[in-house]
């Protein structure tokens, strides 16, 4: 009886252990910062949209920083907030992270508060519904460079300038409905004056005829 359950006990360890390996296999490992902000070890990317990366990083990298991290498969919905702190982004400056799984055909976003300022949630919800068909599609290069082309116009064309432009706008049209309004008024006061000298006239030649 001992010797069976040995057995059994020696069983279940050995299924136990195997399947250990496989849970921890599955998990990414985040890797150290990689020079160009883009981790993409298995080449996923072309070499345009990786220099098309480090463009924009060079165009904004007072303000602005972007990175990419592409990987076979990624089971994590905090994947990008960890990465961003691993790799030390600063909440201080706009940056953005945008991880992309392939097997999954996922695509997940960190965005600073920072950056939000001047990628609204309505562009960021346009970018992301843009990149995703490319990315269902296998046309991963789009993808990356879509995202990377919505944030760009996103900070050349901030909200702020936007909302002050519809506001000179607003400003225009109001006063030109005032000075509308006034010339109707000075109109009807006018033709008012015009008819009230028309009947005092009247009433004048009718009491010179009696």
């Amino acid at each position: 009886m001992e010797e069976k359950m040995k057995r059994l006990t020696i069983i279940i360890l050995s299924l136990f252990a195997l399947f250990i390996p496989l849970s921890t296999a599955s998990a990414f490992d985040i890797p150290d910062k990689p020079e160009n902000n883009v981790y993409d070890p298995d080449g996923y990317l072309s070499n345009e949209t990786k220099e098309k990366l480090i463009q924009f990083n060079q165009k904004h990298k007072e303000q602005t920083e972007l990175a990419v991290v592409i990987a076979k498969s990624i089971d994590d919905n905090e994947i990008a907030d960890k990465i961003a702190q691993k790799w030390q982004f600063s909440e201080d400056k706009r940056y953005a992270v945008l991880v992309i799984s392939m097997n999954e055909h996922n695509m997940a976003f960190k965005i600073s508060d920072k950056l939000r300022e001047v990628v609204p949630k309505s562009a960021r919800i346009d970018i992301y519904h843009s990149a995703k068909p490319e990315l269902n599609h296998y046309r991963h290069d789009s993808a990356v460079q879509t995202v990377i082309n919505g944030i760009d116009h996103s900070i050349e064309n901030p909200p702020k300038e936007q909302s002050q432009s519809m506001i000179a706008e607003y400003q225009t049209i109001i006063v030109l409905m005032v000075i509308a309004a006034i010339i109707l008024a000075i109109q009807i006061s006018t033709d008012r004056a015009i008819e009230k000298d028309r009947l005092h006239d009247r009433l004048s030649d009718d009491l010179e005829d009696k």
